[in-house]
């Protein structure tokens, strides 16, 4: 090696590091990965991902890495079915008026106000805006009695 930098280095890469190093980093990062780690590695990242992958990869995971197969839960709200003052007065019901609710629910601005029919809205597909309805029906029946019995007697 020699004592005085060349004013013209090489695009090859050496077989052996130097054996007198800069004291100063340089100015452009080289655009081969070094074959051996360094000696003093930094203790900060650097701003820009490396683009050349690394051969022995990281034992923590990415942020976007998921290993959970479970999906991600969203937190859910019980939603109510309360019918609008007219409905009540001409005994309609949300879980079986559909006209009502594939024309009111989400598409109203008074019906997005006050949230009328949200589990039947849910339900249909025309849940309000942010809406997670946790109590979607069933096909199976409740195996807990309901703690209020029910106005009209089951066949």
């Amino acid at each position: 090696p020699s004592s005085v930098p060349s004013s013209h280095p090489s695009s090859m890469l050496s077989a052996m590091p130097s054996s007198m190093p800069s004291s100063e980093p340089s100015s452009v990062p080289s655009t081969m990965p070094s074959s051996m780690p360094s000696s003093k590695p930094s203790s900060v990242p650097s701003a820009m991902p490396s683009s050349v992958p690394s051969l022995d990869p990281s034992s923590m995971p990415s942020p976007t890495d998921r290993t959970d197969p479970s999906p991600i839960s969203i937190d859910c709200i019980i939603c109510d079915d309360e019918e609008t003052t007219w409905m009540k007065n001409n005994t309609k019901d949300c879980s079986t008026f559909d006209y009502v609710i594939n024309t009111f629910c989400n598409k109203s601005t008074y019906w997005n106000n006050n949230k009328f029919c949200r589990l039947s809205c849910y339900n249909a597909g025309n849940g309000y805006e942010g809406d997670v309805c946790c109590n979607v029906p069933s096909s199976e029946p409740s195996s807990d009695p309901s703690s209020m019995p029910s106005s009209m007697p089951s066949s």
